[in-house]
């Protein structure tokens, strides 16, 4: 067994235990297929996000799909055929993904600088990768970049702070993870207040 075997295999059962997290996710927060959209699949992929180098780059809009198949085996059906605004939401959850490996991306490149030559600040970080788009013509990259003024640096920093941190015993969370999870947990707690009201 080579060891390009054994990675793809190492890949594949990460990719299992997401999908089982993403289904495991919609089942404790009682999404419904008809109710079920861009906002709420965006929140599982928030509630399993793992703080690896490659997560959102790995991810792909066909393994949603497929996850949420798992749970709705009908879902793509009945949506397409009631108009239920399957390809925006599609299209959401596809631009969540871009964007996220966007940033992951754009963190990654800060990591490579020295620490002392590091931007500190949103304005200062999108200056640096603005400068690298346009050095190594990335004129897609650049357009993303400054579609939202410091926003791309913004989250570049806070994606370097979350991998500095990552061997950390209390690691911090990204904003939309913890919101994730405690949507999660108002769901839980709602469906045990209503059990024990029913059964009491």
């Amino acid at each position: 067994m080579n060891s390009r075997h054994i990675d793809f295999d190492s890949a594949n059962d990460t990719h299992a235990g997401i999908a089982d997290a993403l289904l495991s996710y919609m089942v404790d927060c009682r999404f419904t297929e008809s109710y079920l959209n861009a906002g709420h699949l965006v929140l599982a992929l928030e509630y399993v996000y793992q703080p690896r180098p490659r997560f959102w780059q790995d991810l792909s809009i066909d393994f949603v799909v497929d996850a949420v198949t798992r749970r709705f085996p009908k879902w793509l059906e009945t949506r397409g055929a009631t108009g239920g605004g399957l390809t925006d939401m599609l299209q959401g959850v596809q631009e969540f993904l871009r964007i996220s490996a966007f940033d992951k991306a754009n963190a990654q490149k800060l990591l490579t600088l020295p620490k002392h030559l590091r931007p500190a600040d949103p304005a200062s970080a999108l200056t640096w990768l603005c400068a690298y788009f346009v050095r190594e013509e990335l004129w897609e990259e650049l357009e993303l970049a400054e579609r939202d003024g410091n926003r791309c640096g913004s989250e570049a920093l806070d994606v370097v702070y979350l991998l500095e941190q990552s061997d950390c015993e209390t690691m911090p969370c990204r904003t939309g993870t913890l919101a994730a999870r405690a949507y999660r947990d108002s769901a839980v707690k709602r469906q045990a207040r209503l059990a024990k009201t029913a059964g009491g």
